[in-house]
């Protein structure tokens, strides 16, 4: 799995964030991302408040996932991305 292109955009005066998820193998994977937002100063914003999200992306797919700031104080952002295991 790899993390493409990154872009942002605005949703009145919340910053938007899209990132783009893409598969590198021939099987399907079970994954989880989430977003962290920052401010200008790079602190953290309403901590890690953001839950993780679901996706499943087939063998050789590129999927776009996005998320609206908490708040009017985000700048930026950075995405993480975990395997997900089923119990």
């Amino acid at each position: 799995m790899a993390i493409g292109k990154l872009t942002l955009s605005y949703s009145g005066s919340l910053v938007k964030a899209h990132a783009e998820l893409q598969s590198k193998i021939s099987s399907d994977q079970n994954l989880q991302y989430r977003f962290s937002w920052y401010d200008k100063d790079s602190l953290l914003v309403d901590g890690d408040s953001t839950s993780w999200q679901a996706l499943r992306l087939h063998g050789m797919q590129a999927q776009q996932v996005s998320a609206v700031a908490p708040n009017p104080s985000a700048t930026r952002f950075e995405i993480y991305v975990r395997k997900a295991y089923s119990n």
